[in-house]
């Protein structure tokens, strides 16, 4: 439990506007006309949702909730909530719910890692890591930025070559530490991107493994490749949480650590939340408020779920995407987050303002801003997350596990496996292979994307995805951006952007696994610049398109309704 001495600290420390010494924000983040949209409009909350979810609203679920004792079983890890019976991926995936009291066991190492790296003189982190071994740190590195005399940390979580030679050149290999992070320690992106690196660093030290660090799970194949070539350390991450419920484990805390961030204050904020969640019932929870919030709004056990933030937290849509989509989306069933910033244009979004939002912002020290919720506020407002500093993530992470795990419940699935990933790998490993494909994908021609849309999008149609197996820039954000924002308003429906292979770790799972209610554009694009992977007869541009193949294939296989494009056909529709 957290001490009041710890208490004291965090609030002097991290109160409202606070921004001491090392806690800088930077905040630059900071003639066709056709309309069909839905008979079923979006955002607006069904008539009668007992009808389409049986277990009712939200008073009706935090009643049923309290009378099963859901959540005090939860805290005891009773797989029985999820499962009549025990799962490989269920009672063994639990470890998550004690990591406030226990991440401070692997702080001490994390920290004198941090303090190691920065002796040695690294100044620049580069995290290759895919799913939940990279949307922790990436989260950190762009809401806190690197404190001064700590390194600057940049996550590569993506095979475009592109993009790999763009931070290749950017880099004085004799000072930059890698951090290879997979549980598994198998994961392809990060073994192939481990080894493009390695060969570089390997050109120009004698002792290249003083430049590599790696996180991984005891025993695993990361592990003894790091014990081989020397690494600097091999951190383990404990075997029983799984990759998106990994925030606080070595995972997310040894990125933060070097990034300067105050793990203590991290921890603190995390027990907050825990002894919240675990020590009151009903609306006054606010995991199960927030859980049974979200759930009203299922409708045939789907529900698109609309966030609004402002430009300091829109990165903590990005892990939270991954939390609910890939722990939801499965039977048929599922959760889809969507972000949109307060500065968005209009759009779907907008159609959406009359119905359920999350809203995920800085406190307003002026208007007495507070976090807290009840059933009457979420009928005026939506769910607002007002932070007073950034620290109180830590918080966050188990708010949002909590009423994740919650969800599961709700849904009738299990939250912590993720059964359809491995079918795209397995498409994906058979185009490789040359075994697979079969005939030519087509790459369609502008007005064929907008004559298969205007026949795709129907009245069940919940939202349409760009998939972009695409060199994740800035230029290539912007556009896709602005293509969502064109394509929502042709629609009517929301448009979720993800860059390619990093979203098959993520909302992939939904994809295929949950209903088949979604519409998909796949973007591909020409590789001008391509590098080979080391030790293998394949170069990134190859494998970026086979992973975007096999994606294409299981999507098929699936039944749902997709379509490829190549990148430069810029409108999809012609302009307003």
């Amino acid at each position: 439990m957290e001490t009041r001495e710890e208490h004291r600290a965090y609030d002097k420390r991290y109160s409202v506007g606070d921004r001491s010494e090392g806690r800088e924000m930077d905040d630059r983040r900071g003639g066709r006309d056709f309309d069909y949209r839905a008979a079923r409009p979006i955002g607006t909350e069904s008539e009668g949702n007992e009808v389409n979810d049986p277990k009712g609203g939200i008073q009706a679920i935090l009643e049923r909730w309290s009378a099963e004792e859901v959540v005090p079983r939860l805290f005891r890890k009773d797989f029985t909530i999820w499962a009549e019976k025990d799962l490989p991926e269920l009672s063994k995936r639990l470890g998550w719910i004690d990591l406030p009291e226990t991440m401070d066991q692997t702080m001490d190492e994390v920290l004198r890692i941090t303090e190691e790296v920065r002796g040695a003189g690294l100044e620049t982190v580069v995290l290759l890591g895919m799913g939940g071994s990279s949307l922790a740190p990436d989260l950190f590195a762009k809401v806190f930025g690197n404190r001064g005399g700590f390194p600057r940390l940049t996550v590569l979580d993506t095979t475009h070559p592109e993009a790999i030679l763009r931070v290749t050149e950017s880099l004085n290999f004799e000072s930059t530490l890698f951090i290879v992070s997979s549980k598994s320690g198998g994961t392809l992106e990060t073994r192939t991107l481990m080894e493009f690196f390695w060969h570089r660093v390997k050109e120009i030290q004698k002792e290249p493994g003083r430049n590599f660090i790696a996180i991984t799970d005891p025993g695993s194949s990361l592990e003894q490749t790091a014990r081989e070539r020397g690494f600097r350390s091999c951190v383990e991450a404990p075997a029983d949480v799984g990759g998106r419920f990994s925030a606080l484990t070595p995972f997310g805390l040894l990125p933060a650590a070097l990034l300067g961030i105050d793990l203590r204050a991290l921890q603190v904020s995390a027990r907050r939340m825990k002894s919240a969640c675990e020590g009151s019932t009903g609306e006054k929870n606010p995991a199960a408020l927030l859980a049974a919030a979200v759930g009203k709004e299922l409708q045939d056990g789907f529900a698109v779920l609309p966030l609004e933030t402002d430009s300091l937290y829109a990165p903590f849509a990005d892990w939270l995407e991954q939390l609910l989509a890939e722990s939801t989306g499965k039977s048929g069933r599922g959760i889809l987050p969507v972000l949109r910033e307060k500065t968005a244009r209009p759009g779907a979004f907008e159609e959406a303002k009359d119905g359920f939002v999350v809203k995920i912002h800085a406190a307003q020290k002026e208007k007495g801003e507070e976090a807290e919720e009840t059933i009457g506020d979420l009928r005026n407002k939506g769910y607002v997350i007002a932070l007073r500093d950034p620290i109180e993530l830590g918080g966050e992470f188990f708010r949002w596990e909590v009423a994740t795990a919650l969800l599961g419940e709700l849904l009738s699935i299990n939250p912590f496996d993720q059964p359809d990933v491995q079918l795209a790998k397995d498409f994906a490993k058979k185009v490789l292979e040359g075994k697979g494909r079969g005939e030519e994908i087509e790459e369609v021609p502008e007005e064929e994307v907008d004559r298969f849309l205007k026949e795709a999008v129907t009245a069940e149609t919940q939202y349409i995805a760009l998939q972009a197996f695409i060199d994740p820039s800035e230029e290539n954000a912007v556009w896709l951006k602005k293509e969502r924002e064109r394509i929502e308003r042709k629609t009517g429906r929301f448009v979720t952007v993800g860059f390619g292979p990093r979203f098959l770790h993520s909302t992939g799972q939904l994809h295929k696994g949950g209903p088949a209610c979604g519409v998909f554009v796949q973007i591909v694009d020409e590789i001008q610049e391509d590098c080979p992977i080391p030790g293998k007869e394949m170069t990134f541009g190859r494998l970026i398109r086979g992973q975007a193949d096999g994606d294409y294939l299981a999507l098929r296989q699936r039944g749902r309704k997709v379509i490829r494009m190549k990148h430069g056909m810029e409108d999809f529709f012609d302009p307003l």
